[in-house]
């Protein structure tokens, strides 16, 4: 079960809860979604330039981005004015995140926000199978963001063909 996302801080910063993922003027954080895919990867775009032209591409610069709980991962500018945070892993089942700007950022540009996102209890990624027009027995095969015991797994998976059957 969903936990309530701690309350803010007084202040300038803006909340944005699951129900509303308004923007905040000049940066834009994507995805918009509150609900994270098990493999996500962060883009920020800010309105005006944030570092310098030669630092655009270059690994181990600034990461604009907070994360609470701490993501492992890595940020490349890819423009002065935006970049993309790409974690090393999947996240965690049923959990959430709040995204916030680095308090360097939110210094030099006067702007902050702190968003919330969360992760189902359950995801599954799966592959489609193009063709089964045949009468043996087959297997499909599926990826799941967490470990999975397959014994106790059996129980709650279905499988449907296209038409519901």
């Amino acid at each position: 079960m969903l936990q309530e996302p701690p309350a803010l801080p007084d202040g300038d910063a803006v909340s944005v809860g699951t129900e509303e993922f308004e923007e905040v003027e000049g940066v834009k954080l994507i995805p918009a979604d509150p609900e994270l895919p098990a493999r996500t990867i962060f883009r920020v775009h800010f309105e005006n330039p944030i570092i310098k032209p030669e630092q655009v591409g270059q690994a181990e610069q600034m990461n604009p981005l907070v994360f609470e709980p701490p993501l492992e991962g890595e940020f490349i500018w890819d423009s002065t004015r935006s970049g993309a945070f790409i974690p090393d892993s999947g996240f965690a089942l049923d959990a959430r995140i709040t995204v916030s700007l680095s308090g360097v950022i939110a210094k030099q540009t006067g702007l902050q926000f702190r968003r919330q996102y969360h992760t189902p209890p359950m995801q599954v990624e799966a592959k489609r199978l193009e063709s089964i027009n045949s009468g043996r027995p087959f297997s499909a095969a599926m990826a799941f963001n967490v470990a999975m015991d397959a014994a106790k797994v059996e129980t709650f998976v279905e499988f449907r063909a296209e038409n519901g059957e």
